[in-house]
């Protein structure tokens, strides 16, 4: 099979997957793109688009849009890629809570730098994603920009549809009323599902008179006028004859459930008996039908009922329900919770009803209790106050071996128990509750529900962390996850007195939202010392100076880090640590990546100050410092030279003092970063493949060809760690920097028996022969990248009329390469097999500048130099792209002909 029916098999193959409804299905796209990654078969645009369907969340997508980047070579970054992206962070594990933030930092930021403009696909992905997310403001903001955007038609319904669906998930009935007016007055004709949109948010704050009142418009045909006043001031009309958006089951369930939110039970059950009677009719495939209700519209009834007679009514209705809808139906667990339920808001609470529908659920209807059925029967018996049936309930569901969950267990059995029987909860009490609520596998909302309605039982007395800490301590952990600092420290605030947990907590709230609090984590640290149960100095607990120094290293304030350390973090009694060695390692990497490897070495080796022993990874962090360092300085020194200035350019302060070359004594970073690499072998440490790729890398800036070398076979002579594509990337680096062709290519061919070359590879190898003039073995590696394909000069592009055209795209490509890619090119127009059609205008891509240090131009008069001397070709810059050269076809079929 050749590589472009591998290509399409794989291609076909991970679509079909990635259509799966089974997650663990979906999972095997990606291991099918590392089968093409193994077996050298190139993916391709639609590859990585269906292989999008399969990821679920931000952090995947953005994984997955990077790897896609890694082969920019082969596959074109166009906005259906990137709209695959945005769309697959709206499917995020938290059910896309946290992925709206992936997905707008892909449309703020990477389409901007990668010169994609957004599509209406890209603004309705979006707003999809901030929908799931409940981020109506946001949503919004996105919303008023596409409008203003001339390019984007606003007549797209789905943008439409996902800007109401935000309406719906934040609740916000009004605006979603609003944006229906302006839907209709574009001339967008809205349909049933835009419409269940607006009913739902209406729903959802309990707006149950608009709500039927849309409805009723709805089933009429007549919802314009309730957008008169919109239609009017715009002087349109909205066709409201045949508007297509009737009703359906969906809409009906979303009114009662309106009731619900509303506590309007007389509503709900005057609206049900109405769709009971057949009054409601919808339209499915241009026929209408009776809308009849279904088991969901059952459960949406009861959850609103308060008496315990009409719920044993309703679900002898359901089991009859076959004279009703000719569909019969039968109670499930979900209706008999909600039927247990009803007993709860009795007045006053019934009891003997929940016990009696939770033993004649089997019997009757074969259904068996579950933990949901059990928990609302035992909250049955909190109203009641009878904590003998509470735990009869519970030791009934482990009997059943049916486990309890937060809401049954971890959310007031142990603190009812104790209430109802007058002993007063204990530390150990809380302790345990908090305990379950930890082993919970409820989500971090219901967890926080719960907590929270725990603490609404609690006496002042009780309110002391002394007592029920750790209730304080989980709810604050529990708003952490859920990224909602402010409530967090809502919780925080209301104790009098903190001890050393809820702190540490408090403060590892700070170091892990986003954006991190870290000016909130060393106020909270420095106004709650001398805390309960904490030994350290200040009674400062050694676990809360470490978040709060992770909190100031994540935002790379590691002033401000340190300057924690040196008040609370300096050891008294010698050998008792004071901070973890996870803080030590975030401020040497913080020092890093702000251009001080010198602070990142002293506070490594000063960590015997704080009793810490540093570990692989504080070495590592020094190292990928010093690297950095060095990297930068030798970016400098080249902007000196093409200045010809007698200084450096001038760089930000921080800067200086890594980077004086006037300093006789200023280090060079390169044997910074070789010393420490000994110096943590010798400590019996075991450096990693990062840590020894980013000595090698260090070597590399320099051109220190000898040590990079050795280094990297001294990890095939460990055989510990064998070296990665970077380390021989690197390796191959420095011999070019240091004049070793020779060496590079030998480092080539190695490195091709045992891992695929990429394009750095083989440009770093090309940048070698070039210096050594060696002409035909440049050309010969070449031919061979082209063949395997890892390195390909063609791509689709669009032309001024938006055309789609082959371009040859160089951007990318050092001089070198530029070169022989044109050459191999041209030379072959002449030849029995040219690779270009001379019969079109040839588009070279050579770039802006605008990814070469001080942005000049380095690769397009090097191109056309080449094509004048080499080939009498005469090339013109693009009118309509700087970044383009042309050379007309005219003038290839005249060099062809020769």
């Amino acid at each position: 099979m050749d590589i472009s029916a591998a290509q399409y098999a794989y291609t076909a193959a991970i679509t079909a997957i990635a259509q799966a409804s089974n997650q663990r299905i979906r999972v095997q796209a990606i291991r099918l793109l590392d089968e093409m990654d193994a077996k050298s078969i190139p993916p391709s645009t639609y590859t990585f688009t269906a292989v999008f369907l399969s990821v679920d969340g931000g952090k995947a997508a953005m994984d997955l849009l990077k790897r896609a980047k890694e082969h920019k070579d082969l596959i074109e970054i166009d906005v259906h890629l990137y709209n695959s992206c945005i769309h697959a962070c709206s499917r995020a594990a938290d059910n896309g809570k946290n992925g709206w933030q992936n997905a707008l930092s892909l449309f703020r930021q990477q389409m901007p730098r990668d010169g994609i403009q957004p599509n209406e696909q890209t603004y309705a992905s979006l707003l999809h994603a901030c929908a799931k997310a409940g981020q109506l403001r946001v949503a919004l903001s996105i919303f008023d920009e596409m409008k203003r955007n001339t390019k984007v038609p606003v007549t797209f319904n789905k943008v439409w549809g996902a800007a109401l669906r935000a309406c719906a998930t934040a609740g916000n009935g009004e605006k979603a009323m609003e944006l229906m007016g302006e839907m209709i007055v574009s001339g967008v004709r809205p349909n049933t599902l835009h419409f269940n949109s607006v009913l739902a948010a209406l729903s959802k704050e309990g707006n149950d008179v608009t709500a039927l009142e849309l409805f009723e418009n709805m089933q009429a045909g007549t919802v314009e006028h309730l957008f008169q006043e919109a239609i009017i001031s715009k002087h349109k009309r909205f066709s409201g004859e045949d508007t297509s958006a009737m009703p359906d089951l969906v809409s009906v369930n979303t009114v009662l459930t309106s009731f619900t939110h509303a506590g309007n039970y007389g509503g709900a059950k005057a609206f049900f008996k109405r769709v009971r009677a057949g009054e409601f009719t919808s339209k499915i495939n241009g026929k209408r039908h009776i809308v009849r209700p279904d088991i969901i519209s059952y459960n949406t009834l009861l959850s609103s009922c308060e008496d315990p007679k009409e719920a044993f009514a309703i679900l002898e209705e359901i089991r009859m329900s076959g004279g009703i809808s000719n569909i019969a139906m039968k109670p499930t667990s979900v209706t008999y919770t909600n039927a247990i339920g009803v007993c709860k808001r009795a007045d006053p609470p019934d009891l003997k009803s929940a016990l009696l529908l939770l033993g004649e659920a089997q019997k009757k209807d074969g259904v068996k209790p579950n933990m949901f059925m059990f928990s609302a029967a035992i909250w049955v018996s909190e109203a009641c106050k009878d904590a003998k049936a509470a735990v009869f309930l519970l030791k009934t569901m482990r009997k059943n071996k049916c486990t309890p969950n937060a809401v049954a267990y971890d959310g007031g059995i142990l603190y009812l128990t104790s209430l109802t029987t007058s002993v007063i909860p204990t530390a150990t009490t809380f302790q345990k509750l908090a305990l379950a609520c930890q082993k919970s596998s409820s989500p971090p909302d219901s967890l926080v529900e719960c907590l929270e309605s725990v603490l609404g039982l609690l006496s002042d007395f009780e309110r002391r962390a002394i007592i029920s800490g750790p209730i304080y301590d989980s709810l604050i952990r529990a708003y952490g996850k859920l990224n909602d600092f402010d409530n967090a420290l809502r919780i925080f605030e209301s104790l009098d007195r903190t001890n050393a947990q809820i702190l540490s907590s408090m403060l590892f709230v700070c170091s892990t939202v986003n954006p991190v609090k870290w000016q909130d984590a060393i106020i909270i640290l420095h106004t709650s010392d001398i805390v309960t149960g904490a030994t350290g100095r200040g009674r400062i607990e050694y676990s809360a100076l470490s978040y709060a120094v992770i909190a100031c290293s994540k935002e790379n304030q590691w002033k401000e880090g340190l300057n924690l350390l040196d008040i609370y973090g300096t050891a008294k009694d010698h050998g008792k640590q004071m901070a973890s060695v996870d803080a030590l390692n975030s401020l040497i990497a913080a020092a890093g990546r702000s251009g001080r490897p010198d602070i990142a070495i002293k506070i490594l080796n000063e960590s015997f100050k704080y009793s810490v022993t540093p570990n692989d990874r504080s070495y590592r962090s020094a190292i990928f410092a010093c690297n950095q360092a060095e990297h930068e300085k030798r970016r400098q020194m080249r902007r000196k030279e093409r200045l010809n200035d007698s200084s450096l350019v001038q760089v930000d302060s921080r800067h200086k003092p890594a980077f004086n070359d006037d300093d006789p004594l200023s280090l060079q970073w390169w044997e910074a970063a070789l010393s420490l690499f000994r110096r943590m072998k010798e400590e019996g440490l075991t450096p990693d493949v990062q840590t020894y790729s980013s000595v090698i890398s260090a070597c590399e800036a320099t051109g220190q060809w000898q040590r990079a070398i050795g280094i990297l076979k001294s990890m095939t002579s460990d055989k510990t760690i064998p070296p990665n594509k970077f380390c021989f990337n690197a390796s191959i680096a420095a011999c070019e920097k240091g004049g070793a062709w020779l060496e590079a290519v030998e480092l080539y061919e190695r490195m091709r028996k045992h891992i695929r070359p990429n394009f750095i590879t083989v440009n770093s190898v090309l940048i070698a022969l070039d210096k050594a003039d060696q002409k035909e073995l440049a050309e010969n590696i070449y031919r061979e990248a082209l063949k395997e394909k890892i390195v390909w000069p063609w791509k689709w592009s669009l032309d001024a009329n938006a055309d789609r055209v082959r371009v040859m795209d160089l951007h990318h490509f050092s001089v070198p390469m530029g070169k022989i890619a044109l050459r191999n090119v041209i030379d072959s127009l002449s030849s029995s097999k040219p690779v270009y059609d001379c019969n079109e205008d040839l588009i070279i891509v050579v770039g802006k500048g605008n990814g070469s240090e001080d942005g000049i131009r380095v690769l397009m008069p090097k191109i056309q130099e080449l094509l004048l001397n080499e080939y009498s070709l005469k090339c013109m810059v693009d009118p309509n792209n700087s970044g383009r050269l042309l050379v007309k076809s005219k003038n290839l079929l005249k060099f062809a002909a020769l």
